[in-house]
């Protein structure tokens, strides 16, 4: 995902014209009481307006906001809300509670404050919809207007946004992970140059206090919040240890953790690298990682194994890094939209030393975005040999967008394009050898190679159906991949076939 900040402009907090009309009032219809908060309204107003603004394909703000009023009210089936001519009109059964004119249909704050004028007339009547949550309503409303957008278009709360946040970008903590046990709660593990390893703390410790106040008195939730914190600044924690009687008590600085997203394993001539997913420090890992594996196994070591299976994807920027660490120079992936600012071109990054070893990258189903610009980089620039099944084909990029209330809209706003020019949605990486549905390694078979741009829609399912996708990350991937980068003369075999080239004869024998 790319995610780029965006202020909300300022809220309406009232319009006029809207009318909702109250059975303890003798007069069939009296102005909005002031329930409509401009916190509400700023948070409507701000999804409608990163929606219009950033989507991939035009949309309005009436069909968002009514589309999303229909989703919050469908608790209560006597409830509708539908745009009558020039009119916004809410009903139970077939008595009128509310109308209020129409805004202009691109009027993103108009429209805002029409849902939740809405909402507030809807509790008043129905206390199916008075019971719910003012978060749960927000999510109603949200959810229901990305329904008229594509399926990676999506609303976090502020909690889940939070999560999210940290996963991508890191947070301000000691670099440890709690297990909680009855009413103790222990250091699970501790996170490899985190300001926890450097005090000595330990897996099995036991939190009996943080910043002086004891750890009976909070739940595991509210430690891990204690712990967390801005960068630099200090909290003090108290363990119990089972090899000691007594506590042990030390000041921590927090630092920004950024969770490891890279993992290396190897035998006696192969390294096999293991992305999970694109974090703000992936290429920073993986280039430790290599390194490492340069130092462990030396003039032995004879390629590469980089397996993106099951990798879901991540930050545009790092898939980026990562390509750069592989390639000399060119083109890594270039985005195209409606928006003008999601037309980019992302070339090679050239800060970081090229890796030459041969290397092989396995993709499954699992694989998708940000792994799918690294796969098909690399494929397209001959550099490396894909292996496993056909991937994901998630070939769009996500707007991150923070809302007022903390919580993120994730919106569609640009098309992945491969240097080899074909658009990567749907289509995704089709191996070189595939994997999908085999046995034993003897059993992989060549992917027939044609230039993807050449491809219609016929043609790219085709090419799919020659290794379709399978989610299955299996050990006999890992073994087409040793024996490729073990038999020089097959591996470069195999990468002359890779799309663009004509297949050769001798790729019927590539792994026999």
């Amino acid at each position: 995902m790319l995610g780029r900040r965006v202020f909300p402009g300022r809220a309406v907090a009232a319009l006029v014209g809207g009318v909702c009309a109250f059975e303890a009032l003798a007069c069939s219809a009296a102005p909005l009481p002031a329930t409509v908060t401009q916190a509400e309204t700023s948070l409507f107003v701000a999804a409608y307006r990163a929606i219009l603004s950033h989507y991939i394909e035009p949309l309005n703000a009436d069909a968002l906001a009514i589309a999303g009023l229909q989703q919050a009210i469908a608790p209560d089936a006597s409830l509708s809300v539908t745009r009558d001519h020039n009119l916004l009109v809410l009903r139970q059964r077939d008595k009128e509670l509310f109308e209020t004119a129409a805004p202009a249909t691109d009027d993103s704050q108009g429209w805002g404050w029409a849902t939740a004028a809405v909402l507030d007339c809807a509790k008043v009547y129905s206390p199916a919809i008075a019971a719910k949550s003012q978060e749960a309503l927000d999510q109603a409303v949200i959810d229901g207007s990305l329904g008229l957008l594509d399926r990676f278009s999506r609303y976090a709360p502020p909690e889940v946004a939070t999560q999210r946040r940290d996963t991508r970008d890191g947070y301000g903590g000691i670099g440890v992970t709690l297990d909680s046990e009855g009413a103790s709660v222990r250091i699970a593990m501790v996170l490899p140059d985190s300001p926890a390893a450097a005090a000595g703390l330990s897996g099995g410790d036991r939190i009996t206090a943080v910043d002086g106040v004891g750890a009976m008195a909070m739940p595991a939730e509210g430690i891990a919040a204690r712990l967390r914190g801005p960068v630099g600044s200090d909290v003090q924690l108290t363990v119990l240890r089972d090899s000691r009687s007594y506590p042990l008590t030390v000041t921590l600085r927090r630092s920004r953790i950024v969770l490891k997203t890279v993992t290396m394993t190897h035998d006696d001539r192969v390294a096999v690298i293991r992305i999970t997913s694109f974090n703000a420090r992936t290429a920073d890992n993986l280039e430790e990682r290599i390194a490492e594996a340069h130092r462990q196994l030396g003039a032995a070591l004879r390629g590469l194994v980089l397996d993106l299976r099951g990798n879901p994807g991540g930050l545009v920027d790092q898939s980026v890094l990562v390509a750069s660490l592989f390639i000399d120079t060119g083109r890594v992936v270039s985005t195209t939209g409606r928006v003008p600012e999601s037309n980019q071109v992302f070339d090679v990054t050239r800060d970081r030393p090229v890796e030459a070893l041969p290397l092989v990258v396995l993709v499954n189903g699992g694989s998708a975005s940000a792994s799918e610009i690294v796969a098909s980089a690399l494929q397209d620039d001959h550099r490396a040999v894909i292996v496993g099944s056909s991937s994901y084909g998630k070939g769009t990029v996500q707007d991150v967008i923070h809302l007022p209330n903390q919580g993120e809209l994730t919106v569609t706003w640009a098309r992945l394009i491969p240097p080899g020019g074909y658009v990567l949605h749907h289509h995704g990486v089709v191996p070189v050898v595939c994997t999908a549905n085999i046995a034993t390694a003897q059993d992989a078979r060549p992917v027939a190679g044609l230039p993807r741009a050449s491809l219609d829609e016929r043609g790219w399912e085709a090419l799919r159906a020659q290794c379709p996708a399978s989610r299955i990350a299996r050990t006999v991937d890992l073994e087409v991949a040793r024996q490729l980068l073990m038999d020089p003369a097959r591996y470069a075999q195999a990468l002359a076939d890779e799309p663009g080239k004509p297949i050769q004869a001798a790729s019927n024998a590539l792994l026999r």
